[in-house]
């Protein structure tokens, strides 16, 4: 087990210090990649929406409750 500790210690101060090295020599490529990275994860936020009717939180599509609440829903609103 001591083994295995010393050698990923190894490896992840092995990784830590390429990482550091590249970002050090290269900042414009670091910065420009961390711009697109974070553009292209940011454009989900243009399908989201959020839900404020709680039978769609907590209630599932295709629940015999949804089913029955809707049927109850429909029945009572023609009364």
């Amino acid at each position: 087990m001591a083994c295995f500790h010393a050698e990923a210690q190894i490896l992840s101060d092995t990784w830590a210090n390429t990482q550091g090295e590249y970002c050090a020599r290269n900042p414009r490529e670091v910065l420009i990649g961390c711009f697109v990275a974070v553009l292209i994860l940011s454009l989900g936020l243009f399908w989201f929406r959020v839900e404020t009717d709680p039978q769609r939180l907590w209630v599932g599509r295709g629940s015999r409750a949804l089913a029955d609440t809707q049927a109850y829903e429909v029945g009572s609103a023609s009364q």
